[in-house]
């Protein structure tokens, strides 16, 4: 469903790299998660630098690369980060390349805050929606496509924005149901119809339970997980 956040990637340098700074701070109780990052930065800087056949020169215009890879990587759907908080960390967009070569952590750190905040205001907006019937009534234009859709202004732009995506979901789960009742409803005289409520609201209640799913599983992503997404878009760029 969330495909570009979720997929776990084949990555070429980075999941060697991360096994064996694992297990150099497994058993380091002492080692604090930004000691085990720069560790980790550093070990991905010098495969980037001395390993590959081609590497890429490290300027400007591959920090503003790496940084829309990451933020797309991180947040594709755009229903997490506001473009405020975009602008914020887009302050660094030319910047990975520095970050790149002193292996500094402030960036991810940065974005990890407001990745995590992002979604647990997320599940707020989605419950909230989801718990009473939508008005389809309304003469809107929805985003079926995440690429085509900008960041929201503000939170309340955002949830605007989840508003639409869900409605969107919802009414596609309609369409479908109501399409495969009546194909039974041909065969099978015994079918009752279910009227346009009681399908939008099993719609809702499943899009609900998709919804806990997913945030479950994003709950289940180790802040290690993310740093991997970061090192990704140095390593994929």
């Amino acid at each position: 469903m969330y495909s570009k956040l979720m997929q776990r990637k084949n990555l070429k340098y980075l999941l060697p790299l991360l096994g064996v700074a694992l297990i150099i701070f497994g058993f380091n109780k002492y080692g604090t998660e930004e000691d085990k990052e720069a560790v980790i930065f550093a070990l991905v800087r010098d495969a980037l630098t001395n390993v590959h056949l081609q590497p890429k020169e490290m300027n400007d215009e591959l920090s503003a690369e790496i940084f829309d890879a990451y933020i797309e990587a991180i947040d594709y759907n755009k229903l997490f980060l506001t473009k405020a908080e975009v602008d914020e960390l887009a302050k660094d967009r030319n910047n990975l390349d520095q970050a790149f070569y002193t292996t500094n952590t402030a960036f991810f750190d940065k974005s990890y805050g407001l990745i995590i905040q992002g979604i647990d205001r997320s599940k707020e907006i989605y419950t909230r929606l989801l718990a009473a019937p939508f008005d389809y009534t309304e003469d809107e234009s929805i985003y079926s496509d995440a690429e085509e859709r900008p960041f929201a202004s503000d939170v309340e732009a955002l949830e605007n924005s989840w508003k639409q995506h869900l409605k969107w979901r919802i009414l596609n789960r309609i369409y479908e149901k109501d399409n495969a009742q009546k194909e039974d409803a041909e065969t099978d005289e015994e079918v009752e119809l279910k009227d346009f409520a009681t399908l939008e609201k099993e719609a809702r209640e499943k899009e609900l339970e998709l919804q806990e799913e997913w945030y479950e599983d994003l709950m289940d992503v180790s802040r290690i997980e993310w740093f991997g997404m970061y090192m990704n878009a140095y390593c994929e760029t």
